[in-house]
């Protein structure tokens, strides 16, 4: 049976006994499953993390479950590893996040990234207002038709914490479209529409979706460099739905792209649905470690692409001779 203490993640080294107890007393909590988090639940999570004065951070799965509790520094929180989510396209991760904040900040660019890669049901984060406590939400959404965007991200500011916990029946006329409640129903509808959109963006397109990632000091050859890079992804059936290109003196020694455009990349790259990433020019051996263990996608470089189209061709080739 796993302990209380092996749920908490993060570094307690530092922490009195009283305060490491209060923490991991946390793991025995539960929301009913139909509230986004229990007011009781936000309150004491919020007290805990102001008198640590650190972010605290709770994973919580669709029957208001705690799986993990989180503990970072005052700014921020550092989140552990998870597998990439599998079943159909567009199937979220069946896991939401609800974290501190110490000041009434809104969802920053990392956290929203968080939320994308991870593919969270919700992330909400918790701070105190004038009046109370407050939430800003944010969920992935289906993105508009016609575009390569498989979702895009809606945000909720400053909701009042008691709106989200009453029930289905005592919520304001119109007040069920404003906040995503009922948890539970608003989850399982939202869920369904991304399936719906990605499944029919699939059946659009064959081949892997891919985005090129060029980095480049600016030389003329750009445009006939990038040009070259399109017809390889045609010729190898791959569907470029982005190139996308860093101007910089020579590409980052460890992550090929700026470390910062690199996670608005990847970022990039889930919305869209991508599934390959092509960069050029080439990665050292290194690099590549890097970037795989930053991605779930199949990254490749230039010269990989055009091995690819290679060994195409010879299959191609060597089945037209066993035909004949």
């Amino acid at each position: 049976m796993t302990s209380n203490a092996a749920l908490v993640y993060g570094d307690t080294a530092n922490l009195k006994p009283a305060q490491a107890r209060a923490l991991s007393r946390l793991a025995e909590r539960g929301v009913p499953s139909d509230q986004l988090i229990s007011g009781v639940l936000a309150r004491d999570l919020l007290d805990l993390a102001e008198s640590l004065n650190r972010q605290i951070g709770l994973f919580l799965d669709r029957r208001g479950r705690v799986e993990r509790v989180i503990l970072g520094d005052a700014h921020s929180l550092e989140l552990p590893e998870f597998t990439r989510v599998r079943g159909a396209a567009g199937r979220l991760r069946g896991i939401r996040l609800v974290v501190t904040h110490l000041l009434p900040d809104p969802l920053n660019r990392e956290e929203l990234a968080d939320l994308a890669k991870l593919r969270l049901d919700l992330l909400a984060a918790i701070h105190r207002g004038p009046a109370g406590a407050q939430i800003d939400i944010a969920c992935l959404t289906p993105g508009k038709p016609g575009t390569e965007e498989r979702f895009t991200t809606r945000v909720w500011q400053r909701a009042p914490l008691a709106a989200l916990n009453r029930e289905a029946e005592a919520l304001e006329p119109g007040e069920a479209g404003e906040y995503p409640v009922p948890f539970q129903a608003f989850i399982r509808a939202l869920e369904g529409e991304l399936v719906a959109r990605t499944s029919r963006a699939r059946a659009e397109v064959s081949g892997n979706r891919a985005m090129v990632l060029h980095v480049h000091s600016g030389s003329l050859d750009v445009e006939a460099r990038q040009h070259e890079m399109r017809e390889l992804c045609r010729t190898a059936g791959v569907h470029l739905v982005e190139l996308v290109q860093q101007r910089r003196r020579q590409p980052d020694p460890r992550t090929h792209m700026g470390q910062g455009k690199l996670r608005e990349v990847l970022v990039r790259a889930l919305e869209q649905d991508v599934e390959l990433l092509i960069c050029d020019p080439d990665l050292t051996p290194s690099q590549a470690r890097v970037l795989e263990g930053l991605t779930d996608l199949k990254v490749i470089d230039r010269t990989t692409l055009i091995l690819d189209i290679f060994a195409q061709h010879a299959r191609s080739a060597d089945g037209k001779l066993q035909v004949e």
